[in-house]
């Protein structure tokens, strides 16, 4: 088996979208959708969390929340096969002790091809850790970099992890932290002989700065980062913060979503184009539906301030519903993503099992849907969650919580 350069593939668009009004369609485009692997529960894992990891010799990189030798979650790794189809290899199970359970993220990899994730249970305290796979001739060698030991500095860590340009790693927990246990965002820091110091940059309740941040962050070039909050004074924040001297931040909300027009919840993490503006989801509210069936939209950077817009709001049914992923750019400035219901009948109180979905912005400003993909339980899988990863050659892969062959969930790929 051929491994390559581990590194996370985004493509990032140069042209300025022009942030305009919804404009729904119900236009379905000819990708075909195939399952490349369907998990099957037991020492084979099941229920792929959300976002994979791809190398330069087309590699998948994932990690399962149950399933493996102690049924604690696994980390995995699907390979082209030379004829056609993938090899599935478990690169490490989790033991469900001080090595961690119930990884909660994605995986991230360093420059030497170390991958790096969290989990929500195990570490010595069961609140949590951030681990360390190293690869070695004899397989992989699972480390704890950190364990959460106290509520006051964030438990429960699920996110998903990011390096800066010191190799430090930043992230957030849900849980946890002062003043009011609304959640963190946390650094990790190296001193060079495999020990981390965790600092508690922000613990949110503070200013109305939101809670619950279950989505990671984004990095600028310039060291700012970004995220998202699901709820806390009101309907989710998007937030910003800035480093200053001494290792310390300042903190400023962006967008409170209100649950109305602008939407609510947002859960993903957020993606900037080369104008550092930012792109994002909320899963809930939006003018689409009567109960709210979510929005995309857009945070543009302005000399003072930034002015947030709605690039389009779901309408649920075909139309797709409920997006709770990580949106991606193609080269011509098109965005894709994911709904977790909607897409027909079926699933979900008969909502739909979910999309996939291309938004494409126009010479007038409006932007309009197109949908890639319908799920159906069996056998494509139902409910994806996540984002999509795209590879060199034009296609997508993401994950499915659930549902496939033996309804333990997917990976699938998608092929324009």
């Amino acid at each position: 088996m051929k491994r390559g350069k581990v590194y996370p593939v985004k493509f990032v668009s140069a042209v300025v979208i022009l942030a305009g009004l919804m404009l729904t369609t119900l236009a379905t485009a000819a990708s075909k959708e195939n399952v490349i692997y369907s998990f099957r529960g037991g020492a084979a894992g099941s229920n792929p969390t959300p976002n994979l990891l791809i190398d330069s010799a087309g590699n998948l990189y994932g990690t399962t929340v149950d399933g493996g030798d102690q049924l604690m979650g696994t980390v995995f790794e699907l390979s082209p096969k030379a004829g056609g189809g993938w090899k599935k290899q478990i690169l490490y199970s989790f033991q469900g002790g001080t090595d961690g359970s119930t990884p909660s993220s994605g995986l991230i990899a360093d420059a030497a091809g170390n991958l790096y994730g969290e989990t929500t249970g195990g570490g010595a305290q069961s609140l949590g850790t951030v681990y360390e796979l190293s690869p070695a001739a004899s397989g992989w060698t699972e480390t704890v970099i950190y364990s959460f030991v106290d509520a006051n500095t964030g438990i429960f860590p699920g996110g998903g992890l990011v390096f800066d340009a010191n190799s430090n790693l930043y992230g957030t927990t849900p849980q946890g932290g002062v003043p009011l246990g609304l959640g963190t965002v946390f650094e990790l820091t190296p001193d060079g002989s495999g020990n981390w110091t965790e600092q508690v940059i922000l613990g949110f309740g503070r200013n109305r700065d939101g809670g619950l941040p279950f989505a990671g962050l984004i990095l600028d070039s310039e060291g700012n980062m970004f995220g998202t909050t699901l709820a806390g004074y009101g309907e989710g924040t998007v937030y910003e913060l800035t480093p200053l001297a001494k290792g310390k931040w300042t903190t400023k909300v962006l967008h409170r979503f209100t649950g109305g027009k602008d939407g609510g919840n947002p859960s993903g993490n957020l993606i900037l184009d080369a104008a550092g503006n930012l792109y994002g989801t909320a899963e809930s509210g939006g003018a689409g539906c009567d109960f709210g069936c979510g929005t995309a939209f857009k945070l543009t950077r302005l000399a003072k301030g930034w002015k947030f817009s709605v690039l389009y709001t779901f309408a649920g049914s075909e139309d797709g519903q409920q997006p709770d992923g990580t949106l991606a750019f193609d080269d011509s400035g098109n965005l894709y993503g994911t709904t977790s219901e909607g897409g027909g009948n079926g699933c979900s109180f008969n909502f739909g099992c979910g999309t996939v979905f291309e938004l494409s912005p126009t010479a007038k400003g409006p932007w309009t849907e197109t949908v890639l993909h319908r799920f159906v339980a069996q056998p494509d899988g139902l409910s994806p969650m996540g984002g999509l990863l795209p590879d060199t050659k034009g296609n997508w892969y993401g994950t499915t919580g659930s549902g496939g062959a033996d309804g333990d969930g997917t990976v699938f790929k998608l092929t324009p």
